[in-house]
Formats: structure tokens, C-alpha cells, sequence
């Protein structure tokens, strides 16, 4: 039982990180990826409260369905998810930050549904290369320091620390339930 809540305690730390960055960089509007992402976390979320009444549902059970029906159901969701992980492209920065450009092109044009010309592909692909050549400078490396006092353009101790801030927010509002019948008070 430890060894699998470890298991999708990790499941969803990796889930808040790796989904919001990916859906922003395969994001085709600049206006849309704020409302994809905080709409993606809303249903991370929501799934906190869902696992409690499932939860919930079976305390008053004694048999061993009572707590394999549980782990069970989120084994369920992590499998459905890792199958469709399958079929998703790497995002087109990662291509282009490997070198790999005619595959972040491609990747790229087929988010558009547009061809590699078109000037909406060639804006998105100009932002993706400049954002990279930035990220590569000397000055904007990453250090230990720079997540305390971050003066560069791209501000990422300050992004840091509010991601930081909102998801361990989001783990201190939860409110403790009783896991036995003889916690529960009437």
C-alpha cells in the first residue's frame, strides 16, 4: 500500500509538471495557452475530490474490495493515459533544441494544419528558435542563485517560485479525512 500511493504521489507531481508544459508548447494560440492549461489543472484537481468519495464510498466495507477497488480505479486512468502518451509527438522546442529541425517542422505544420510557409508556422517557428538561442546565452544559464534573485529577461526564478507557491497551495487547502469508521464523528 505505501510503495503504490509513493507510486502515484510521484504519478501526479509528474503530471502537474510535464502537462502544463507540454500543452503550452503545443499550443497554437498565445491566447489560448493560459486558459489550456489552468482548465488542464482544474481537472487535476478535481480529481482529488472524486478520489476521496470513491474512497469514502468504500469505508464501510470489510473486504479486500474496500481497498483494491480504489487503487484499482487510479490504475485505470494512469494506464488509459501512458497508452494515449504513445501516440503524442515530442513538441516541436524539444525538436529544435536537439537539432532536429525537420521533424520540429513537420510537428509544427501539422499543429497548424497549415504548410511549412505559411506565416502563422513561420512566426511560431521564428518564437520557438529565438526563445532557444535566448535560453542558450551565457547570461541565462541556469544557477542555484537565479532561483532566489533572477535579473535576467527571462525571470525564471520568479516563474519558479510561483509554480512552486501555487501547487503547494493547492496540497495545504485539502482538509484531512478520517481513514477508519472510528475517526468518523456523528
Amino acid at each position: 500500500m505505501i510503495i503504490g500511493r509513493l507510486m502515484c504521489g510521484f504519478g501526479i507531481g509528474f503530471i502537474s509538471c510535464t502537462v502544463p508544459t507540454y500543452m503550452a508548447e503545443m499550443s497554437t494560440e498565445v491566447a489560448q495557452r493560459g486558459p489550456e492549461v489552468a482548465f488542464s489543472c482544474a481537472l487535476l484537481i478535481s480529481g482529488i475530490p472524486l478520489a476521496y468519495w470513491i474512497d469514502f464510498g468504500f469505508t464501510r466495507m470489510t473486504n479486500q474490495i474496500s481497498w483494491r477497488f480504489p487503487i484499482g480505479f487510479q490504475a485505470f486512468f494512469a494506464i488509459m493515459s501512458g497508452a494515449v502518451m504513445l501516440f503524442l509527438p515530442d513538441t516541436p522546442r524539444w525538436y529544435y533544441a536537439k537539432g532536429r529541425g525537420a521533424e520540429g517542422d513537420d510537428v509544427l505544420a501539422r499543429l497548424f494544419d497549415k504548410g511549412l510557409e505559411h506565416p502563422d508556422v513561420q512566426a511560431m517557428r521564428h518564437d520557438i528558435l529565438s526563445t532557444i538561442e535566448l535560453e542558450s546565452e551565457e547570461k541565462n544559464k541556469f544557477s542555484i542563485a537565479s532561483l532566489f534573485w533572477d535579473t535576467s529577461d527571462l525571470r525564471v526564478g520568479r516563474r519558479i517560485r510561483i509554480s512552486f507557491m501555487i501547487l503547494s497551495l493547492q496540497q495545504m487547502m485539502g482538509k484531512a479525512f478520517p481513514t477508519s469508521s472510528s475517526q468518523l464523528t456523528y
